[in-house]
């Protein structure tokens, strides 16, 4: 069976924010394809906030034809009326973008570090056993929103694109 690559690049994207973003309180994470990683989620109370969700695409091959690319939806929520000065929205962006900017620029200059290694390790960590390979070729940064207020709550959205490639195809 092949692995789902888009559940594997959420975990490994809240893995990165989870263990490395420069917060004092990090809100809840929830990944679309796996939200009983969130040892909270219940049915009863699927939306809490403040949260970072995320969700990725489905896998696309990228303009060279020969490497695939899937896009990693990050979303930040706070409620509006607990955080009316957006104080805790702002912490919350600057760690989110602190995170992305450091496997972007990590991999870019071939350093490594903190953030590119818990990604690439946690991504190693749920493809193992697999009847193929992968192989990670890079990171960009997509098409991002501006914060927006939507019934009561403060909303941003990030992406992160995964370039790769599969020994299998």
């Amino acid at each position: 069976m092949n692995a789902n690559l888009p559940q594997i690049f959420e975990l490994a994207t809240a893995k990165a924010i989870s263990e490395t973003a420069d917060i004092q309180r990090l809100p809840r994470i929830r990944c679309f394809r796996a939200l009983d990683s969130d040892f909270a989620w219940a049915t009863d109370s699927d939306r809490v906030i403040p949260q970072i969700g995320i969700s990725a695409t489905a896998p696309s091959s990228s303009d060279n034809r020969t490497t695939f690319e899937v896009a990693v939806g990050i979303a930040l929520l706070t409620d509006s009326a607990d955080d009316q000065s957006h104080a805790d929205f702002v912490a919350c962006e600057e760690a989110v973008q602190g995170v992305l900017d450091a496997i972007y620029g990590q991999h870019t200059r071939g350093t490594g570090g903190a953030e590119l290694s818990a990604f690439e390790d946690e991504v190693d960590r749920l493809f193992y056993g697999q009847n193929y390979t992968i192989n990670l070729g890079g990171y960009t940064l997509g098409d991002g929103t501006e914060p927006v207020v939507e019934d009561g709550v403060n909303i941003m959205t990030w992406e992160l694109i995964i370039h790769y490639s599969r020994s299998d195809i």
